[in-house]
């Protein structure tokens, strides 16, 4: 009997010690809280209705642990805004802010957006990149690239940013590239809306 009674012990203990470390509505491991969020082009002119423009939403750091964000127009009637961030021209209109805001709901940026028909269209003529060469020396380490766009009146003044080999440095969409690997010989690319005219950075990653 006394062997039961113990066998029945150690049986109850060991199920309540389970329960204790399964319990599921215990904390766990505190994320990494995000930081701030930038959004580019900070401002677009449509001139024609039904005109789409792409706006990209890049949240900081890099290894926040939730990402997720949304997007709202000040005025739909003018210029209204999907979930991907996909600009669409409605009707004539200026001074609409369509604006990106993370989940938490702490932070947000907004974009300048003006429907004219008859705005005069500034073609792109060119684009550069500064600095035109990076060295970071350690992984995780960034470095703010920025492009200019000329002329300075140029009515599509967008751009795009891409890496030949992301394993080695990223980059946003504000031109913040970012160590991942070590390597060389990777280059970073600034790309007007058009696509027909690039500027690039030779970038090494050596600690």
């Amino acid at each position: 009997m006394n062997r039961r009674m113990l066998f029945a012990s150690l049986i109850g203990s060991l199920a309540l010690g389970g329960v204790a470390c399964s319990n599921p509505d215990e904390p766990g491991t505190p994320g990494v809280s995000v930081e701030g969020v930038k959004v580019a082009p900070q401002s677009i002119v449509l001139i024609a209705i039904g005109e789409t423009r792409q706006l990209v939403a890049t949240v900081a750091p890099d290894s926040a642990t939730d990402k997720a964000i949304s997007w709202n127009s000040s005025d739909t009637s003018v210029a209204s805004v999907d979930a991907a961030g996909l600009v669409t021209a409605r009707a004539i209109g200026a001074g609409v802010f369509v604006t990106v805001v993370t989940h938490d709901g702490a932070h947000q940026a907004s974009v300048n957006v003006t429907v004219d028909p008859s705005a005069t269209v500034v073609p792109v003529e060119g684009v550069k990149v500064t600095p035109q060469s990076v060295v970071m020396t350690a992984i995780g380490e960034t470095r703010q690239l920025t492009a200019t766009v000329a002329p300075a009146t140029a009515t599509d003044k967008a751009v795009t940013w891409e890496t030949t080999d992301p394993s080695v440095a990223t980059v946003d969409a504000t031109g913040l590239v970012t160590a991942r690997g070590i390597g060389a010989g990777v280059f970073v690319t600034v790309v007007t809306h058009d696509g027909h005219l690039q500027a690039s950075v030779n970038v090494t990653v050596n600690p």
